[in-house]
């Protein structure tokens, strides 16, 4: 070829390359004229202030001379005048003109000097007006003067202008010059690469249409240059010269095409049967690896536990926790995915044992009603009275898909309820079919995620994954387990209506005749019930278990509807109203009160549903008329337990003609649900109360330390690590107050990391104590005597906790007795016997023992504190007989001698008073019934001892 080959590379390098540089040319030339019409600007603005600072000037002259010489006026001229001083170096440094430069320095600038020397030597002239000749001389002068130097001002600026605009328009004229050049030159560069890339392309685009519409491989595309499109088009060819060659061999191939296929098959068929072997060995592997991975994890769990307890700083205490945390949550993943493993290699043994279906679905709840609680949800169990329970199958593994299944349904709902119903479904002599439902009104599932719901690894959607966590294997092993039941399971749900997760299994029965109809209901039979609560579906379970035990019931949905119905004078006569505490308007407690305030209802029992938030020291709780108390959901033994016993007592009650007190029966399964976890301070100074708080404490399985100060106390909270600290409020050297106001001042320093709950422990019954212990920084109240549940139900809201261990229908679960009232006797006996058999009874192998140490803790002290108050008494020491009062007060109330505690509080009363007048009448009262309580001590003390010998 003649032609010189440019590259395409070459040809859009140089295109480039001019357009760069035409676009820098213009946009230097254009920066340029810029500046300059920018600066002649300046020069134009800058003229046109000082010609204003002129006219300015004159008009105060103007002022001074009408106004005859005002301060006002000669401060305008003054201003003027400086302002044109200020302004003029900026004119002469903006003007870059010679000739104009010059005649601001030879003209204007003379003129403005006489004008400004004139103008002060007007300002010296005395009373300026119209009337003083002198002035009126003077200032024609500096008018004709001024006028001048303004039309040579207005004449520079005039030019100035002038110069501006003919810049102006050159820079015009030169852009439009530019753009052209520009124009012509990108067309130039247009023309030559079109030639030199387009067409050749197009060209070759054509050849390879033309073979893919022929499938002629035997076309070849022309080469025009040896740029890198002519090397495409050589290619090209040779790529179609290969094409062609393989359609040959293709060709003679084709023969032997179906013998191939033949023997792949055969090989694809021997592949599948390795990966299935390799599927089983593979989750044979991961169920070996879970299981060994078990055994390090339990032991992290358990030294970090362990760890955790041995005194730690704060900041060893939050990184321990934080690693005890992270190993429960890898535990549960590994449990998991042990599971799935299990299931998928076909190990997973599904068990058959008796167990009791109602019991089982009812823990399950019980197990989340705090979870619930803390969400604001109704927990709901529907377990029907006339549906066999006596059955046997695989417990653990059916507590395990409910228990994931309710866990689901909480963690995705925000508000509404939580609806766990078994069904029966059909039965025969020797089996029962039966549907567990989980309903919710949470979020809702997609049609189009529901098919893939119970997939391993996957949820409904990722941005749930984000948001509520988990690793997506719950739903699968549920569904996995099910199947292994022969069961089925599904679900029904649309997107912000809820779900309803559903699984069908067939159980065998214990007994062909089991079904678990009450037949205990004796006296029961035929009550008329009141049952108020605003959720319906509380209400549908409510009628049927009391349909179940042959009672008669009436529902109203609010406190309103119920004192509607009670006040109608031809009302039904209730035997019993069950009221629920959380209702719109009026709640529970309210309505409680406006029922025992009709004379018609003032002795109709209540019993009152109320969630784990509520515990029995809440004020509300402990005034409220209310004779027994049920948390949700409830179970039905506890339900007919406290209908049985309020309605026993009512009527032991009727009979002897007394009023039934207002006393809350808590049935004995619901005194500890939980067990808790954590590390306790005790600071309390009575040895009584010191061996009555590490009692209770061990019985709820908490750790705990004891000492006698707030002094000690400060200090060991500094040293070691506690969840919760029991403050007495009267104690030696540093009382409660101060130290617990100690313990908020070293939080705030620094020295001591995290929450500390502080727990008031006070016998005092003065008005307003409460609210002291609060204001002093501290977070909750105890007071003395406390029972077990009162504490149990404080600490559970401060200390973490743990479900209680599972058990079978055959047996039920250990709990703590209920606790003696802490009421003074009706009797004249000098101990209350229920105190200690309080004590005695708690969980434990040496509740005996314990009395024993507790009593004789109490010989020791109480003669101690006697002798104090007697000698307050007599020293006229007001506030060491009540701080003596006040300890014998709490710890006589321990061992169950009420009278005697009634009497320290009459004694601490008069301490209060800031005087001893009639303390020595009543302690005459306190030693003769003291000596009584000692001798009745004794008397429990030596049987205890003897019972102890044999």
């Amino acid at each position: 070829m003649s032609k010189v080959a440019f590259s395409i590379r070459f040809r859009l390098i140089a295109a480039g390359v001019l357009a760069f540089a035409m676009v820098a040319v213009l946009a230097a030339s254009a920066m340029y004229h810029y500046g300059l019409t920018e600066r002649k600007s300046a020069v134009v603005d800058t003229a046109t202030e000082e010609f204003v600072n002129l006219q300015r000037t004159l008009h105060g002259l103007d002022e001074i001379i009408f106004t005859e010489g005002t301060p006002a006026a000669w401060s305008q001229v003054g201003s003027s005048v400086l302002a044109f001083d200020q302004v003029w170096p900026r004119l002469v440094a903006a003007t870059h003109d010679a000739e104009r430069l010059e005649e601001l320095e030879t003209a204007i600038s003379p003129k403005w000097e006489k004008l400004r020397s004139q103008i002060g030597a007007f300002l010296t002239i005395p009373y300026p007006g119209p009337d003083n000749e002198q002035a009126m001389v003077a200032f024609g002068r500096l008018i004709g003067m001024a006028t001048s130097l303004g039309k040579d001002i207005e004449s520079f600026r005039a030019s100035a202008a002038q110069s501006a605009e003919v810049e102006m328009r050159r820079l015009a004229t030169l852009a439009a010059a530019t753009t052209l050049l520009l124009a012509a030159a990108l067309l130039a560069v247009f023309s030559w690469a079109y030639r030199g890339i387009i067409r050749p392309i197009a060209r070759l685009v054509s050849v390879v249409g033309e073979v893919a519409r022929e499938g002629d491989y035997s076309l070849r595309a022309a080469v025009t240059s040896s740029d890198e499109i002519g090397r495409l088009a050589m290619g090209f060819n040779a790529m179609l010269e290969q094409v062609e060659v393989h359609q040959q061999q293709l060709a003679a191939h084709r023969d032997q095409l179906e013998e191939l296929v033949s023997a792949r098959t055969v090989e694809l068929t021997l592949e599948r049967d390795r990966a299935n072997g390799a599927s089983r060995a593979k989750s044979e592997f991961l169920a070996t690896m879970s299981h060994e991975i078990r055994t390090p994890m339990n032991g992290i769990l358990g030294m970090t536990e362990l760890l955790l307890g041995s005194g730690l700083s704060a900041r060893q205490q939050r990184f321990a926790k934080a690693a005890y945390q992270s190993g429960e949550h890898l535990l549960n993943i590994i449990n998991d995915i042990l599971d799935f493993s299990k299931i998928e290699a076909g190990k997973l043994e599904i068990e058959s044992t008796d167990f009791d279906l109602r019991a089982l679905l009812e823990d399950v709840a019980y197990l989340f009603t705090a979870q619930a609680d803390a969400k604001g949800l109704e927990l709901i169990c529907s377990v029907p009275h006339d549906v066999p329970v006596a059955v046997r199958g695989d417990p653990v593994r059916l507590r395990q898909i409910m228990t994931n299944l309710t866990s689901n349904a909480i963690k995705f709902t925000s508000d509404g309820e939580v609806v766990i119903r078994l069904r029966l479904l059909d039965e025969t002599p020797q089996h029962a079919n039966f549907r567990f439902e989980v309903q919710d009104s949470g979020i809702g599932i997609e049609s189009a995620a529901q098919d893939r719901l119970f997939s391993a690894f996957v949820q409904a959607d990722s941005s749930t994954t984000r948001k509520y966590g988990g690793s997506g294997l719950g739903l699968a092993i549920v569904k996995r387990l099910v199947e292994r039941m022969n069961g089925e399971i599904g679900l029904d749900s649309q997107v912000g209506s809820g779900t309803l997760l559903w699984f069908d299994i067939r159980l065998s029965k214990q007994e062909a005749t089991a079904r678990t109809v009450v037949s205990r209901a004796g006296d029961l039979s035929g009550l008329r019930v009141l049952v108020v609560d605003d959720n319906a579906t509380n209400r549908e379970i409510l009628a049927h278990q009391l349909a179940g035990w042959s009672m008669h019931h009436t529902g109203a949905a609010d406190a309103r509807s119920a004192l509607d119905e009670l006040r109608r004078p031809t009302a039904l006569q209730f035997d019993l109203a069950i009221l629920d505490l959380h209702m719109p308007e009026m709640d529970g407690f309210e309505l409680a009160s406006a029922i025992k305030k009709q004379a018609r209802w003032a002795n109709l029992p209540l019993v009152m549903l109320s969630s784990v938030s509520v515990g029995s020291d809440d004020p509300d709780r402990q005034h409220a008329p209310i004779d027994a108390y049920l948390t949700k959901p409830v179970r039905q033994s506890d339900l007919f337990d406290a209908i049985a016993t309020t309605m026993a007592k009512t009527k032991a009650l009727a009979a002897v003609g007394g009023d039934a007190p207002a006393r809350e029966l808590v049935p004995r399964d619901a005194t500890l649900p939980l067990s808790l976890t954590g590390r306790v301070l005790v600071a309390e100074d009575n040895p009584v109360n010191q061996q009555v708080a590490e009692a209770m404490l061990e019985a709820l399985g908490i750790a705990c330390q004891v000492v006698d100060n707030g002094r000690l106390a400060v200090e060991r909270v500094l040293e070691e690590t506690f969840d919760v600290v029991l403050m007495d409020c009267q104690m030696p050297e540093m009382d409660g107050f101060e130290a617990t106001t100690e313990i908020r001042a070293r939080q705030r320093e620094g020295r001591l990391h995290g929450a500390l709950p502080i727990v008031a422990l006070t016998a005092n019954a003065v008005q307003g104590d409460r609210e002291r212990c609060l204001a002093a920084g501290m977070d909750d109240y105890l007071g003395k005597p406390f029972t077990l549940e009162q504490l149990a139900n404080t600490l559970r809201r401060l200390l973490p906790s743990v479900a209680p261990a599972t058990t079978t229908a055959a047996t039920s679960p250990s709990r703590a007795p209920a606790p003696a009232e802490a009421t003074p006797s009706d009797s004249d006996e000098p101990l209350n016997p229920r105190a200690l058999d309080a004590i005695r009874q708690l969980p434990g192998p040496n509740g005996a023992l314990l009395v024993a140490r507790v009593i004789d803790a109490y010989r020791v002290d109480a003669p101690q504190r006697l002798a104090q108050m007697r000698r307050a008494a007599d020293d006229g020491d007001a506030d060491a007989l009540r701080k003596g009062a006040h300890a014998m007060k709490s710890s006589s109330a321990n061992v169950g001698a009420e009278q005697l505690a009634a009497r320290c509080t009459d004694l601490e009363a008069i301490g209060h008073r800031r005087t001893v007048d009639g303390a020595s009448a009543v302690l005459e009262e306190v030693e003769c019934e003291f000596r009584r309580v000692l001798a009745a001590l004794e008397g429990i003390r030596s049987g205890s001892s003897e019972n102890a010998v044999g």
